[in-house]
């Protein structure tokens, strides 16, 4: 990955920063989306649990909102595992599971779920596909991968920063497929109180 140790730091302070009530909506945000997601896609698992990883968290109070999102959801027991490219920001309990890893490499294991939310913005166009490509290898069987990108990493409009990557959906599942890879884009607004993380696009692979 470009980003600098420097720049990954103020952005993991900023959003141990932000409120509980901004945090609170996040939640609700991505529960909304996997909730479409889901509903739109009708995985079929037969285990009664799941293994479920998340690929980058800006802030430690996400790991245990993504774990009970899925568990409330699925109503399926989730192993929750999080890839990061720096994990000392992530203190969490000793049951969670957490990885230090570039999403550009090959991941260390399998999943039955791959979840990212905005972090294609962070990833060059090659890293964005790279991932993507990564994450739909490490599926098991009947497994999918939900990347989440909202308007702002779309449209370059002014919550994406300077330092951040704009993402191309439709160019990314055209390589995709020149791989072999079929890749469907959702589109929707979810259910967030804050404008800009309404207008939602999700690129999902399944196995």
């Amino acid at each position: 990955m470009v980003l600098s140790e420097i720049v990954l730091k103020k952005h993991y302070e900023e959003y141990a920063n932000q409120s509980d009530d901004w945090v609170n909506n996040m939640e609700k945000t991505k529960a909304s989306i996997v909730k479409y997601v889901i509903k739109h896609i009708k995985p079929t698992f037969n285990s009664d649990s799941l293994n479920v990883c998340v690929l980058g968290a800006s802030d430690k109070r996400y790991i245990p909102i993504h774990k009970r999102i899925f568990e409330t959801i699925l109503k399926k027991k989730i192993q929750m595992t999080t890839l990061d490219l720096d994990i000392s920001h992530l203190a969490g309990k000793k049951s969670e599971i957490l990885m230090q890893h570039d999403v550009n490499k090959t991941f260390p294991k399998t999943f039955d779920i791959i979840f990212s939310h905005e972090l294609m913005k962070f990833l060059t166009q090659d890293e964005q596909l790279k991932t993507i490509e990564n994450s739909y290898s490490a599926l098991n069987k009947n497994g999918f991968t939900m990347h989440i990108i909202h308007e702002p990493s779309i449209k370059g409009t002014k919550e994406l920063r300077d330092w951040q990557f704009k993402v191309n959906p439709d160019l990314l599942i055209e390589e995709l497929k020149a791989k072999s890879i079929i890749a469907e884009k959702l589109v929707f607004k979810s259910e967030s109180i804050v404008s800009w993380l309404r207008d939602t696009t999700v690129i999902v692979t399944k196995k």
